[in-house]
């Protein structure tokens, strides 16, 4: 008797020590994208107050740090690439486990879609497997999911990324965590597509995944009493994303909840200096321009307490990695594009016989600053010197020949 428990507890401990041994391999093959982005949503979720979900729309284009600096909102973007909304009613309720907010932002990008996730399937491993797994989860999984040999990716990570071992870097040993409370701020400056007219009569009639999934998002908050504000973030747009925003409208007033159509806003972003591609997205000077907007309408539509958290450690994470981004840019248009920011002051010098300024774009980005340059005598290879300054205190110093940055 006392030998079969024996032979028992053994056999325990090795599935035990198994178990252990294949839980710490999975978590270390396994790629770190998704925990990255939502580390600090999981460190932090007992404080946020608002949620914002979305597509890359809703990545590019609202900055939470920004908003708790600026407006005292805390908040975590929670927006994945290419997200439909299955995907992001999913992360919603898996996120509402941890989180209790007051409000949550949707911007609704894509609601004529029926597909289920991302197009891309790393896309949705990005927004989905950070969260541990529960039945609830497994349900979302399975709703989402219904190639059930690809569901399995999603339930044990090490079926998909078990063959990582050449691939490893440090990033795998050392965690890491976004600073951008889960937005991500990319740079460049696109020349836009033609924008069609607006068309306030069009309006996309089908119900797809996509609205049926809104409308379940907007039930869910409101059986868990929290707020909604839907949005259509701005890009270049066509009749047919038109016709898509002007539906939003609908489900919007079906619900009695805020919307916000950023495409017949022609006052907010400058598609000439706020494109990050020529098609969808914006770069940190629109993400700014519509973060500032949200969150001046957030202040004055909804009760959200000022600060409840003092995030200033991470803020000042995020305000040197801000400055890695200019000090790091070596394209004048980019940079004059990454100066648009309510937290730099900048002396902007330009070179009286520069013939860059010749470029409508660079005097476009110049207008865009709202701020005086001087034009001056330099020397022949210097057309632009710019000094930066936040709070009161030099931060960079740079200087171009033409439009590439000048390099000691």
């Amino acid at each position: 008797m006392k030998q079969t428990t024996r032979h028992i507890c053994s056999s325990i401990i090795v599935i035990a020590l198994i178990a252990v041994c294949l839980t710490a391999i999975s978590n270390l093959v396994e790629r770190k994208d998704s925990k990255i982005k939502y580390r600090d949503f999981f460190r932090q979720s007992k404080t946020l107050d608002v949620l914002f979900l979305g597509s890359s729309h809703a990545i590019d284009s609202i900055y939470p740090m920004e908003l708790w600096h600026d407006y005292g909102i805390a908040s975590y973007n929670m927006g994945g690439h290419g997200n439909r909304m299955p995907t992001n009613y999913v992360v919603l309720r898996e996120a509402l486990n941890y989180s209790s907010p007051k409000l949550v932002v949707i911007d609704c990008f894509n609601i004529s879609s029926d597909r289920m996730y991302s197009d891309s399937i790393e896309q949705a491993h990005l927004s989905l497997d950070a969260f541990p797994l529960t039945y609830g989860k497994v349900q979302g999984i399975h709703e989402l999911i219904q190639d059930r040999n690809l569901e399995k990716e999603f339930l044990w990570d090490f079926v998909t990324y078990h063959n990582r071992w050449d691939s490893l870097t440090r990033s795998d040993f050392v965690p890491d965590y976004s600073v951008e409370k889960g937005a991500e701020m990319n740079v460049n400056v696109a020349a836009p597509n033609a924008v069609s007219p607006l068309s306030p009569n069009i309006k996309f009639e089908e119900n797809t995944n996509g609205t049926a999934y809104l409308e379940k998002i907007i039930e869910l908050c409101q059986e868990n009493r929290i707020e909604v504000l839907l949005t259509y973030l701005p890009f270049p747009s066509s009749a047919s994303d038109q016709a898509e925003a002007n539906r939003v409208n609908d489900i919007a007033q079906k619900y009695d909840v805020k919307y916000i159509n950023f495409l017949e806003l022609d006052d907010v972003v400058n598609y000439e200096t706020d494109c990050l591609d020529e098609a969808s997205h914006l770069n940190p000077s629109g993400g700014r321009k519509i973060t500032d907007y949200l969150g001046t309408y957030i202040q004055n539509n909804y009760e959200i307490e000022f600060r409840t958290c003092d995030w200033s450690s991470d803020y000042a994470k995020y305000t040197a990695y801000k400055l890695s981004l200019l000090q790091g840019e070596n394209n004048l248009r980019n940079y004059l594009m990454l100066l648009y920011d309510k937290n730099l002051s900048y002396d902007i010098k330009i070179n009286a016989t520069c013939e860059v300024m010749d470029d409508p774009l660079i005097q476009k980005l110049l207008y865009n600053l709202n701020s005086e340059y001087t034009i001056t005598s330099m020397d022949s290879n210097i057309d632009f010197s710019i000094d930066v300054f936040s709070e009161n205190k030099l931060i960079d110093t740079a200087q171009f020949d033409n439009s590439s940055r000048i390099r000691e």
